[in-house]
């Protein structure tokens, strides 16, 4: 789909962002890159990014070099933890107008988590922004927009990088020193590196959000943070 068609349905629903997600790892690598980058490009730079439970099945799929974001941010709307990571990157909904030459817009129609070997394209992908406009609709977390994009990458837009970084109520105990801080401190220096500002925030939770309860599924326990921060 051209990224104009999609943008141009986006603002229609009420998206304003792009969302991606990630842990402070794999962020601390985009933000060395100077991009959003797909889990395939982070690999070819030799940079580091946290395992993913579909990896693999992303590559068979082919869509291992795919940029994948939300018009919604999971993390406020399902008041729940994004399983994906705590670092949540911003991007205008019109940076979709600006893409490098060459890029395509493609917006699914389930989680790829669902997809069945044999289905097509479309069966796969919205094929129209008509089919596009009758199907979605704002906070939809099956539909995300996914962009491929020569290399896999998406230069940051100019001026202050928009972050949102949970913040659960962790203490590395060999720092002691929260977690927080200390993924303040990474990220900073990361874009500091690379001559890049941050316009960073704390998250602040809905009422009702679980993501501060210690459950493997809705919170954040100590396997997660290790792994995510």
């Amino acid at each position: 789909m051209l990224a104009a068609h999609a943008h141009a349905v986006l603002v229609e629903k009420g998206v304003k962002h792009l969302h991606h997600a990630n842990s402070v790892t794999t962020s601390c690598s985009f933000l060395a890159m100077k991009c959003l980058a797909s889990r395939a490009a982070v690999e070819a730079a030799s940079l580091g990014q946290t395992a993913q439970k579909f990896d693999a099945r992303d590559q068979k799929l082919g869509i291992w070099n795919d940029i994948f974001t939300d018009g919604v941010d999971i993390h406020n709307r399902a008041r729940r933890r994004n399983i994906y990571g705590p670092v949540l990157f911003q991007l205008p909904i019109d940076y979709l107008l600006n893409l490098p030459a060459n890029s395509e817009v493609l917006v699914t129609r389930q989680n790829p988590i669902h997809w069945r070997d044999g289905q097509s394209v479309n069966d796969c992908y919205f094929d129209s922004p008509e089919s596009l406009r009758a199907v979605y609709n704002f906070g939809d977390f099956k539909c995300h927009i996914v962009i491929r994009s020569p290399g896999g990458v998406l230069p940051f837009p100019s001026g202050p990088i928009d972050i949102i970084l949970d913040r659960p109520n962790f203490v590395w105990q060999e720092s002691n020193r929260t977690v927080y801080d200390v993924a303040i401190e990474k990220l900073t220096a990361s874009a500091q590196q690379s001559g890049l500002v941050l316009n960073l925030v704390e998250r602040v939770c809905q009422p009702g959000c679980v993501c501060g309860e210690k459950d493997q599924n809705t919170g954040y326990n100590p396997t997660i943070v290790s792994q995510m921060y």
